[in-house]
């Protein structure tokens, strides 16, 4: 699947063992590493989108917008099938 198109830049792909520590931290670990056929991993960087749009902004916010949604549908709309 790491072969394929980008289409997320989450950066977390593999399991995490979580453990609960006796002071009462907690403790994540990836306990797998998954790589592209080249040996490059996503995790924690995640694999950079190829849209990019301002997320989050004053902007967004004050007209009650997502222009990362709005992007994403407009690029689903405009891909032609195979």
């Amino acid at each position: 699947m790491l072969g394929e198109p980008p289409v997320t830049a989450q950066g977390v792909f593999s399991d995490v063992l979580d453990r609960r520590l006796p002071n009462g931290m907690a403790v994540w670990l990836p306990n797998e590493e998954f790589l592209t056929s080249r040996g490059r991993t996503f995790d924690g960087t995640g694999i950079p989108p190829h849209l990019r749009t301002p997320v989050f902004t004053e902007e967004e916010f004050a007209k009650n917008r997502d222009s990362a949604f709005d992007a994403v549908v407009a690029a689903l709309r405009n891909q032609r099938l195979s």
